[in-house]
């Protein structure tokens, strides 16, 4: 999954997520520790194995257990809280852009 990760919250999906290289052991924990994922739990070998995927892709996806009704609360509530900070960010990313044309525009004027 990798840095996809942040990619599926704003798609209303909960993350399952298996991690492998460089930083997508930090990645994992960090959005399972937001409760935004269930991390794979694998054994003393660290292989994950497909039982334990299955069961918690069945729990997540058809939400028969109270974790899957959880994750998809924290994702929609997580997606809601991206979708303000894009929102923020871009109201200020146009204030710089107004500013610098009417900079530019008061240097023409003179």
């Amino acid at each position: 999954m990798g840095s996809r990760e942040p990619t599926a919250p704003p798609l209303d999906t909960p993350l399952l997520p298996m991690n492998f290289y460089s930083d997508q052991p930090l990645n994992a924990r960090l959005i399972v520790e937001n409760g935004v994922a269930i991390e794979m739990a694998r054994d003393g070998n660290g292989k994950i194995h497909r039982g334990n995927v299955a069961e918690i892709i069945k729990d997540v996806i058809f939400g028969g257990k109270k974790i899957g009704e959880d994750l998809r609360r924290k994702v929609k509530v997580l997606r809601e809280n991206i979708k303000l900070l894009r929102k923020e960010e871009m109201d200020e990313v146009v204030m710089v852009l107004k500013q610098i044309c009417e900079k530019n525009q008061s240097k023409m004027d003179a």
